[in-house]
């Protein structure tokens, strides 16, 4: 079967789903209804060895005990608005709408974002294979304004691409800033042995609670600069990455991220119509439960994420993009990555 649906446990009272895609190379990913989850892709390595190349728990009881942890948000959909907003800021919108918050700023969507919801599988396809999961959010659904319609499909292509594609509709003028939060090894070794390459001149200026100041600084010969397969060997200067790269604009069929394991072999491109990625790369991540990628060593620069979107606190600068869906309007958004040698 292309398609495999299971159970994977039990979440307040509701049966968490897994969805197994399997494309004719043998290539597998896996999605969880919670949080419409991206938790598993396994191919082939440069020898032949299949290698599960997305970093997280492995099992529900892991993502369920991380919540109430450290939330790494491992591989969930963001929502309804990823990364940070400034929820004291000067925009109209802050003025009219209280957005849960802590200490004036709101993460991923709230206390209970999307990542913390048990999503409907709404379809599958076996042909392409892909699985399209559904959530309903209520109105003032942490204090954001009107009912809103949220769709992600996942595809996994025969030549090992997966498409993330996000649909949401509302019946009030609200926000919405959709992403996914996997995280990645391509390589099963500290990622300062890796390379990446990111489409990107200029990054957010960041405050130290990581609001944008809605000014653009340049990255050319600094650590931050990763044009050109740049080693990441550099996070080690910079203690990691937590920052937001303005993308360049190009061509759709150009590849606004490259990151690479010479060791596998293996090579992940990112393509999005999105402006901007916050790209995560932590020096340590603590799991609360079992991790299922064991031979990771997650006390040095285990894993890197990858967060198409609008530039987060967009809301408050006029200059970035608006995140603002008005009423019956519908939202798109489309990722791929493509894993290849």
């Amino acid at each position: 079967m292309a398609v495999k649906v299971t159970t994977f446990g039990k979440f307040s009272d509701t049966i968490v789903f897994s969805v197994l895609l399997t494309n004719r190379e043998g290539t597998t990913a896996e999605f969880l209804t919670l949080g419409a989850t991206w938790h598993s892709y396994s191919s082939n390595d440069k020898y032949g060895n299949m290698v599960d190349v997305v970093v997280g728990p492995k099992d529900l009881k892991g993502y369920v005990s991380q919540f109430e942890d450290t939330p790494y948000f491992f591989g969930a959909t963001i929502g309804r608005h990823s990364g940070r907003i400034n929820c004291n800021g000067s925009s109209p919108f802050l003025s009219e709408n209280t957005l849960t918050n802590n200490e004036g700023i709101q993460l991923h969507g709230g206390r209970d974002g999307f990542a913390k919801k048990n999503w409907s599988i709404e379809s599958i396809n076996e042909q392409i294979p892909s699985v399209t999961f559904s959530y309903k959010s209520n109105h003032l659904d942490e204090g954001y304004p009107g009912k809103l319609l949220v769709e992600v499909t996942y595809s996994l292509l025969e030549d090992n691409t997966i498409t993330i594609d996000y649909m949401a509709m509302g019946t009030e003028d609200t926000l919405v800033n959709l992403t996914n939060h996997t995280y990645f090894n391509l390589g099963n070794e500290p990622l300062v042995n890796q390379f990446i390459d990111i489409d990107s001149r200029s990054k957010l200026e960041l405050a130290p609670d990581l609001i944008p100041s809605g000014n653009l600084i340049s990255v050319k010969g600094t650590p931050y600069d990763f044009t050109g397969y740049g080693e990441m060997k550099k996070l080690q200067n910079i203690n990691g990455l937590d920052d937001i790269y303005m993308l360049n604009k190009s061509s759709s069929e150009k590849p606004k991220i490259k990151y690479c394991s010479k060791t596998s072999g293996l090579e992940m491109k990112v393509y999005t119509d999105q402006p901007s990625v916050v790209v995560f790369a932590p020096k340590v991540i603590c799991f609360s439960g079992v991790p299922k990628n064991f031979d990771i060593d997650y006390s040095f620069y285990p894993a890197i994420c990858f967060e198409t979107q609008f530039p987060p606190d967009s809301i408050n600068h006029t200059h970035f993009p608006s995140c603002i869906l008005k009423k019956h309007n519908i939202y798109t958004q489309k990722t791929r990555f493509s894993f290849g040698f």
